[in-house]
């Protein structure tokens, strides 16, 4: 068994913008125009205009969303959309944010990673992915994130950020349902976000593994320990339990969005 998609999280995040189309992989992109819609309480929707070496792009109706983990990297795109057909491409920018800094959630994944969500850090300035996705495509990014049990697609208004000189005020966040894992009570950075002025630890993966291997008391090696969250999905769940003793709140005025239906999605 293969330990690097535990191991490797949150993957490769690009420093500079991509276009990625599903069985083509990413393409180098230059933002050009951004344009904000975010009407009721509805989901926040773009335009946003990029040019590539093929030409200019313009994705119309799509929806900004913070990835606080993988969903940023080519790698686990490709692996989400793996034999998709997909009609429009997702733009992935990445955006100075204030006040937000991706941290370690306070649960277990089934591929064996402790993953992020996002925490209220007042002062901080951390750089984060943004997906600019179409709605059909955020639809399939929503079937692989255990919405309701794992996390929350929610809106977070009041965003200190910009695209392209434009405002990006309100976006879409997947909020752990679980909480932030918070030893001491002190929540644990990822390792992989540019951040500055934080005060928080910024923690690799391998080390947030290892941390959660001592707080188990595990006798088995830090690899056996991850194979085993992998397979053994009561296991995974035990681990889980743990963590909980150690979450604190993200400290965000985020909310639930509503689907098409008026339903809350991820409630």
């Amino acid at each position: 068994m293969t330990l690097s998609r535990a191991y490797d999280y949150p993957y490769d995040w690009r420093r500079t913008p991509f276009l990625f189309v599903p069985d083509e992989g990413p393409v180098e992109a230059r933002v050009v125009d951004m344009e904000l819609v975010a009407p009721g309480d509805a989901a926040p929707v773009a335009r946003l205009t990029v040019d590539t070496e093929a030409g200019r792009c313009v994705i119309d109706d799509c929806h900004p969303v913070i990835a606080s983990g993988s969903n940023g990297a080519p790698a686990q795109l490709a692996r989400k959309f793996a034999g998709e057909r997909v009609d429009s491409p997702i733009a992935v920018v990445p955006v100075g944010v204030d006040g937000i800094v991706p941290v370690h959630s306070a649960h277990v994944a089934r591929y064996g990673s402790i993953p992020a969500t996002l925490c209220r850090e007042v002062g901080a300035h951390a750089v984060l992915p943004v997906l600019f996705c179409a709605p059909e495509t955020l639809d399939l990014i929503n079937e692989t994130e255990a919405l309701g049990v794992n996390y929350a697609l929610s809106r977070l208004d009041g965003l200190n950020a910009e695209v392209a000189g434009k405002p990006l005020d309100s976006v879409l966040i997947y909020r752990s349902l679980h909480g932030v894992y918070a030893p001491g009570g002190a929540p644990l950075r990822l390792a992989a976000a540019l951040a500055q002025e934080s005060g928080l630890v910024p923690v690799t993966q391998r080390d947030m593994l290892a941390e959660i291997h001592r707080l188990v008391g595990s006798s088995e090696t830090l690899d056996a320990f991850v194979a085993r969250l992998v397979v053994d999905h009561r296991y995974r769940s035990a681990v889980t339990a743990r963590l909980h003793r150690h979450a604190v709140s993200d400290g965000l005025k985020a909310v639930p969005v509503r689907n098409g239906s008026g339903d809350r999605v991820g409630s």
